[in-house]
């Protein structure tokens, strides 16, 4: 409306607007005001730009927001964010670490909203060992988790998690009653959290009242993921009969993970006719796909009791169903690089190196001998 007269729309105007179509997800109004920005030559504002590029992400289309990067001359500490945020929101991890890489490469530090988007994009992602790095990696830069004044869920919820997989549950506890009394509501993710930081403490009492202050306090109705750090926390305490008996009185029929989580505590705790239960109802899951872990873990547990026949038939059940162990992978940042690897793993431009290098190490130099022990990166 503005340019149908003699009042020019200028970069705050523009700013409103791309941002607007940002939230709406408006993508063909979006590209418009694009248009107009850069018949105008407004794009070099740099915070036009940024909004420029949080819009692009919002919409996903990261080649367009990297172009608008890529023709900034002059990037600050916001315009980075917005690209780091962008790619963690489609789950390309490696290229939002090359981006925050680079950005510290080129002498900028990392802001609080920074940190809050890594760390919450990890944590979103399921990645919660990458999300503790982070969260390790920013107290080391000096932001104290405790003096986070972040409104943002995501954040609480991965120093939560930093502290509950290290087995700090007091610490974890601690943070979850600052969240409570701060303007943060605590969402499932947070009690996800909480319980299993509970778990890895072996704090069950401390855990069973967070469960029933999710529903009772917060009106959180309770997932399969909730239901599952409860199985495990029974698990790991050595309350097999108790976890059971709470799979049995749940309102829903549990899935996989809870019957997995089952099944891990019965055979750390060796008891074997609560695992055979537990298979049973996992392999009947519908949610269990081509995973062969279950599969794998059952299988391990007749080896151990010398039940060779029952291991045979699973082994035929695993072929014949096409079923495969998803492999995990590691991943090191070097430079300005991301370098992922596989076990066994091939790929890498250098894997001869690397190779010869591993192979160089022998064992009275070195603690362990990565070549005769199998072992990979």
């Amino acid at each position: 409306m503005l340019s149908s007269v003699e009042i020019l729309p200028d970069c705050l105007t523009y700013s409103f607007v791309i941002r607007a179509c940002g939230a709406l997800s408006a993508m063909c109004y979006g590209k418009l005001v694009h248009g107009h920005v850069l018949v105008n030559g407004l794009e070099p504002d740099l915070h036009l730009a940024t909004g420029i590029i949080d819009f692009y992400s919002k919409c996903g289309l990261m080649d367009d927001a990297r172009r608008v990067f890529d023709r900034i001359v002059k990037r600050d500490v916001f315009v980075w964010t917005a690209m780091i945020h962008g790619y963690l929101q489609i789950g390309d991890y490696v290229e939002a670490l090359s981006m925050f890489s680079n950005m510290k490469d080129m002498g900028l530090k990392a802001s609080i909203v920074t940190w809050n988007a890594m760390i919450a994009g990890f944590v979103r992602g399921g990645l919660v060992s990458d999300a503790l790095r982070e969260f390790n990696q920013m107290q080391v830069e000096g932001v104290r988790p405790d003096k986070v004044r972040v409104k943002d869920t995501g954040l609480w919820n991965a120093m939560i998690v930093g502290y509950g997989i290290h087995g700090h549950g007091k610490e974890a506890l601690r943070l979850f009653h600052q969240m409570q009394v701060s303007d943060v509501r605590p969402n499932g993710i947070t009690f996800t959290s909480i319980i299993s930081a509970c778990s890895h403490a072996g704090m069950v009492d401390e855990g069973r009242r967070c469960f029933n202050l999710m529903v009772s306090d917060y009106g959180i109705i309770p997932y399969h993921e909730h239901y599952a750090c409860m199985v495990d926390m029974f698990g790991r305490a050595g309350q097999l009969e108790e976890a059971y008996e709470f799979i049995k009185s749940l309102p829903i029929d549990p899935m996989k993970d809870v019957w997995g989580a089952f099944l891990g505590a019965c055979r750390n705790h060796r008891n074997w006719k609560l695992a055979d239960i537990a298979a049973q109802h996992v392999f009947a899951c519908k949610d269990i796909g081509k995973d062969a872990g279950y599969h794998v873990v059952m299988s391990n547990i007749y080896a151990e009791t010398g039940r060779w026949s029952d291991v045979a038939k699973l082994r035929t059940s695993i072929r014949d169903g096409g079923l495969k162990k998803k492999t995990g992978f590691s991943w090191i940042e070097v430079g300005d690089a991301v370098h992922t690897f596989y076990t066994a793993d091939k790929s890498h431009p250098q894997s001869d190196y690397i190779y010869a290098l591993l192979s160089s190490f022998e064992a009275d130099d070195y603690p362990f001998n990565l070549v005769e022990t199998g072992s990979s990166w």
